[in-house]
């Protein structure tokens, strides 16, 4: 926070008492910043993506009048959707009228249509002045959880909470010090979101089953679908753990095991598979960064609806 003060304040010494003057522009910077570094934002420019588009095509005469008559039909839009209390429901505001109208012109004339209201996301999103919000967090979160907490409640999400997901994908290199416990709660949010029934095991003592997935159409007394492992380490994951992980799935007639690590399988252990034929899937470093691509909030903010 202070590096981040440091960078985009400016400074005026007011009657040599050390004050600081921060102008606005300054502080909407900040707070953009700060939105990116968590993960909340995909792009902590405060630049309107209508002043960017021009620099982009001013050279290009065609497609410079085609954008005069895109930002002429967004201004009109927005001046009619305004002006009509109806047209705003639970802040959000339907752009389908506007988009038929910037398809006449082409291709071009949607595409810039598009950046114009992803645009007016951003700018809504990101502005300290205004009220609108993709979403209001009731309570905040500690980061520090993320790394020293076992607990899995969690205010958006089942599991682990969005904004946890939200700082991983924008810092993934501290999935490894990630409490191990919420590397398990992280891994059973993504089947969740991916339509499983979950049920994840007691974090200790759970006889080597971390989390137990079923298909939604099974019921609690049928075969497991998977049986999964998670590890959250620096080092390979050895034989050991592949073969007790193998033996859980003979002894609880499952269909398979996966094992799920911030590190890989070791090559002893992947030729165990190949050569005794374990029904034991790998979700390795990579596979867990797609995941958290996959669960990372859209950045599409309330503004233009989802």
């Amino acid at each position: 926070m202070k590096n981040l003060l440091a960078e985009h304040e400016t400074v005026s010494m007011l009657d040599g008492d050390g004050f600081k003057r921060l102008y606005s522009t300054d502080i909407e910077q900040l707070v953009a910043d700060l939105l990116f570094k968590v993960g909340n934002i995909d792009n902590p420019t405060t630049i309107p993506q209508h002043i960017l588009m021009f620099h982009a095509i001013k050279d290009d005469p065609n497609k410079v009048a085609i954008y005069e008559k895109v930002m002429k039909s967004f201004v009109a839009f927005m001046k009619a959707t305004l002006a009509n209390s109806d047209s705003v429901k639970d802040n959000k505001i339907d752009p389908t009228a506007f988009l038929i109208e910037a398809a006449k012109l082409g291709k071009q004339g949607v595409e810039m249509a598009e950046n114009l209201l992803s645009s007016a996301n951003h700018q809504m999103h990101i502005s300290p002045w205004g009220k609108v919000r993709r979403l209001e967090y009731k309570d905040p979160v500690k980061l520090k959880d993320l790394f020293e907490s076992s607990s899995l409640e969690a205010e958006h999400g089942s599991y682990i909470d969005q904004r946890f997901i939200d700082y991983l994908h924008q810092n993934f290199f501290a999935i490894d010090d990630l409490h191990w416990r919420k590397f398990e709660g992280l891994t059973a949010e993504f089947f969740e979101r991916e339509g499983f029934r979950v049920e994840i095991g007691p974090g200790r003592d759970d006889g080597g089953v971390d989390i137990r997935v079923y298909k939604e159409s099974k019921e609690a007394s049928d075969p497991e679908v998977i049986l999964v492992q998670c590890k959250r380490t620096k080092s390979k994951v050895g034989r050991t753990v592949v073969k007790a992980l193998w033996a859980d799935v003979v002894h609880e007639d499952a269909e398979s095991g996966l094992i799920v690590t911030t590190s890989a399988i070791s090559p002893g252990a992947k030729q165990d598979l190949g050569a005794r034929g374990y029904p034991i899937e790998e979700a390795d470093r990579d596979t867990v960064k797609k995941w958290i691509e996959a669960m990372k909030t859209p950045n599409t903010g309330v503004f233009m609806g989802e």
